[in-house]
C-alpha cells in the first residue's frame, strides 16, 4: 500500500478562483494555474497512493477536466464540494467513489491501530468521536476560518499547503500537537434521563 494524501480546492479550470484567492493563486490565466497543481500533485503522489479530495476538485470546459483528470497519480476518492457540478457522467469512473461524508480509519500502530479522520468538504463544530480522538479534515475555506489549538479539525485545502496536497504523517504531526478542549458544559449538563 502507499501512501494517503489529503487535498481540496483544486477548483481546476474555474478561471473565477484566480480572483477570489489572488493571495495563493498568483497565475497569469487558469491553463498555468492547472499545470502548476497537476505537477505539484504529481510531484508528490505515486500512482498506488490514495488521495482524498475534500471538494471543489474542478469546473469547467469538460474536455479539459477529462484531460486534468487522466494526468492525475493516484487513486482518488472524492468528497463532493460545492462546485463540483463539473463532474459529469463519463468522468466518474476516474474517481474510486463519489460520496459528501466519509468516516477514514487509517491503519495506523502509533495511534492505538488506527485513527479516524472525518472528511467533509465544510468545516463541522462537532463531528463523530471528537471526544474520543478522532480528527476533522475539510476544504471550502481556503485558509480563512482560524486554525485552533484546542480543536482536532484542519484545512487540507491547496492554499493552505502551498497548492500541494498533504501527506497523512503530515496531519498527524499537525493534529498531535493539538490540546483537544471540550466544552465546558459539555460534561456538567444535567442529564435528561
Amino acid at each position: 500500500m502507499g501512501k494517503i494524501w489529503l487535498t481540496a480546492d483544486n477548483h481546476f479550470c474555474h478561471r473565477n478562483i484566480l480572483t477570489y484567492c489572488d493571495k495563493t493563486r498568483k497565475f497569469a490565466d487558469v491553463c498555468e494555474m492547472n499545470q502548476v497543481l497537476v505537477d505539484r500533485w504529481n510531484e508528490v503522489v505515486d500512482d498506488k497512493d490514495e488521495v482524498y479530495h475534500l471538494g471543489d476538485f474542478a469546473m469547467g470546459p469538460n474536455e479539459a477536466i477529462r484531460h486534468i483528470m487522466k494526468s492525475l497519480k493516484g487513486r482518488i476518492y472524492l468528497i463532493r464540494g460545492n462546485h463540483d457540478r463539473g463532474i459529469k457522467s463519463g468522468m466518474t469512473e476516474r474517481f474510486e467513489w463519489i460520496k459528501d461524508y466519509h468516516e477514514l480509519k487509517v491503519p495506523d500502530e502509533e495511534m492505538d491501530l488506527h485513527q479516524t479522520i472525518i472528511l467533509c468538504h465544510y468545516p463541522l463544530l462537532t463531528w463523530n468521536k471528537m471526544y474520543h480522538g478522532s480528527w476533522m479534515c475539510h476544504g471550502h475555506c481556503h485558509g480563512g476560518l482560524p486554525e485552533s489549538d484546542s480543536v482536532a479539525r484542519l484545512d487540507v485545502g491547496v492554499d493552505v499547503h502551498n497548492l500541494y496536497p498533504i501527506e497523512y504523517e503530515k496531519v498527524k504531526e499537525i493534529m498531535t500537537k493539538k490540546v483537544f478542549k471540550a466544552p465546558e458544559d459539555h460534561y456538567s449538563r444535567p442529564r435528561d434521563d
